[in-house]
């Protein structure tokens, strides 16, 4: 089934049309939210960023079991991963790799049925959340753990491994601390964070902690005073980590605390140097629901707001004490597939990755 989603920018900050700079080679990728058999990513790229455009590519599993996908990431090779989470307790999540030879043929003939090269599935996780590879090639990824029966964990997959069709994981990594896991991302040093849910926090975990596996204590556990949700989190150029919060009884947020703050062990509770969105009540235009983050080259964080927003903030606004308005916004229309018509519900996570030509 062919699925496409219009996307239109709702403004722009500064007059005129924005420099492109570095941005022009990147694209970036998308992922639809919402928890249903129509899960799929987008791809924008150039100038799509900025005015309206149809994505250069659409891409699901073609399966009709499979649910939202996740937080995706790219290999060494440029080949995309995808994880989608599993419907209900009896059905398994699985993640799809895509060869970019296969992904530039996709855009040639305009339809989403192209074959994964590799699936990984197991009994270890029924719904993967997000990917990172670490700097060695090996994958990692959360398993959120929603359904019942089924606790979260950060599972490993090793580089040689990835090219089998069914390899085993290699690491299976637990703790007490998990509760529903989601975004995850490495910093600097090959520390691994994970944000959680349901706590609202997030936790760093050390490559010797993450080859060992088994039930680990997170090194740091990093709380927000004002939020109960932790969504996605993000590392900049600066190793300063970017996390996007949610709560249930005021608006959400995107903080950053600084590298300098993210240190000893156990439970921290630094103050956020950055903060874009809340405490002021949602409106229009406004960030104030934030989901999935990532940064392009330039250095500017792109942040994707439920139900069907993706806001731009360029470093030279990051310092400006009330959250700034947003360089670039940009809201979903309609998916339009095959006779049906269906309303596009959430955008979920967001990478940056290769423009495929």
């Amino acid at each position: 089934m062919l699925i496409l989603v219009a996307l239109f920018c709702r403004s722009i900050a500064s007059a005129g049309e924005p420099e492109l700079s570095s941005t022009s080679l990147q694209a970036l990728w998308v992922s639809n939210n919402e928890n249903s058999t129509t899960g799929f990513v987008s791809e924008l790229v150039h100038r799509q960023l900025r005015q309206s455009g149809i994505p250069q590519r659409v891409v699901n599993t073609g399966k009709s079991q499979v649910g939202a996908p996740g937080k995706l990431a790219f290999d060494g090779a440029g080949d995309l991963w995808i994880p989608f989470c599993g419907i209900g307790p009896s059905i398994h999540g699985l993640v799809a790799a895509f060869s970019a030879a296969a992904l530039r043929q996709l855009a040639a003939r305009h339809f989403n049925g192209v074959k994964p090269k590799v699936e990984l599935t197991s009994s270890d996780f029924h719904c993967p959340s997000a990917l990172a590879f670490d700097g060695g090639g090996n994958l990692w990824i959360t398993n959120a753990g929603v359904f019942d029966g089924h606790a979260p964990s950060i599972i490993g997959y090793t580089a040689t491994s990835l090219s089998q069709q069914s390899p085993a994981p290699s690491v299976v990594l637990t703790s007490s601390s998990f509760q529903k896991l989601l975004g995850l991302a490495f910093d600097a040093a090959g520390d691994l964070w994970a944000a959680d849910d349901v706590t609202g926090e997030v936790f760093e975990f050390t490559p010797q902690q993450l080859s060992q596996g088994g039930s680990q204590t997170p090194r740091i556990i990093l709380q927000a005073s004002s939020f109960d949700s932790a969504w996605d989190v993000a590392f900049d150029t600066s190793n300063n980590i970017w996390v996007s919060y949610q709560s249930g009884d005021h608006p959400g947020a995107v903080q950053m605390f600084a590298a300098g703050d993210l240190t000893g062990t156990g439970t921290i509770n630094p103050l956020a140097k950055v903060t874009l969105g809340g405490p002021a009540p949602c409106s229009i235009l406004k960030l104030c629901d934030p989901f999935g983050i990532a940064f392009d080259q330039s250095g500017d964080i792109w942040v994707a707001q439920f139900p069907n927003e993706i806001f731009e903030f360029t470093p030279s606004q990051f310092g400006s004490g009330d959250t700034p308005l947003a360089h670039v916004i940009l809201a979903s229309s309609f998916l339009k597939g095959e006779g049906q018509k269906l309303n596009f519900l959430g955008f979920g996570f967001l990478t940056f990755g290769p423009v495929l030509k």
